[in-house]
């Protein structure tokens, strides 16, 4: 077994045991360390006990983390959001694509709760350096916090907006 095979499924183990302990008040809930190189592997492995949408590599202590909690509330927002937005409009879904809580294929891996790109019939749709697919160029991101608070905390809502989605190649960002 290759050595990222066996981390895949120690980190599964940790996981497995993380998701049995009742989620705390606030904050995240630590699964275990892992490199980079191991989250990546894992990410993009078959049959995770949890979505990675749920999950996060902190980059500094080399650590996953628990950082949403599955509930009915959190699902019903996500299903709430889809239905009665315009990106439910035909109109609409000509241009843009849904991608659910797909991941990026290159890079450290990232998960929204929801995701939305350009089709590549879309006119004028152009790749920025650095993103190699158009499935990976997806210009809007929602993430729907339920449990996840708004801070500059690891695993706050702040936080992954500016350190992670305003940082991706292609993204533009404004103050209002």
């Amino acid at each position: 077994m290759t050595p990222l095979l066996s981390s895949i499924d120690r980190i599964n183990a940790a996981l497995e045991a993380a998701v049995a302990q009742p989620p705390p008040p606030t904050g995240t809930l630590r699964v275990c360390h892992a490199t980079e190189d191991e989250w990546n592997a894992f990410a993009d492995s078959e049959g995770q006990i949890a979505r990675l949408n749920f999950l996060e590599w902190f980059a500094d202590t080399e650590e996953i983390h628990i950082i949403e909690f599955a509930d009915a509330s959190h699902e019903s927002y996500i299903s709430e959001f889809e239905k009665g937005t315009s990106y439910a409009e035909v109109n609409v879904r000509r241009w843009i694509k849904g991608y659910g809580a797909a991941k990026s294929s290159q890079g450290r891996r990232w998960c929204p709760d929801l995701s939305y790109g350009p089709r590549q019939t879309t006119p004028g749709s152009v790749l920025p350096p650095g993103v190699p697919i158009l499935a990976d160029f997806r210009t809007i991101k929602v993430e729907v916090g339920v449990s996840q608070s708004w801070g500059m905390a690891q695993g706050q809502l702040d936080h992954k907006a500016i350190s992670i989605w305003a940082v991706m190649p292609g993204v533009d960002t404004c103050s209002v």
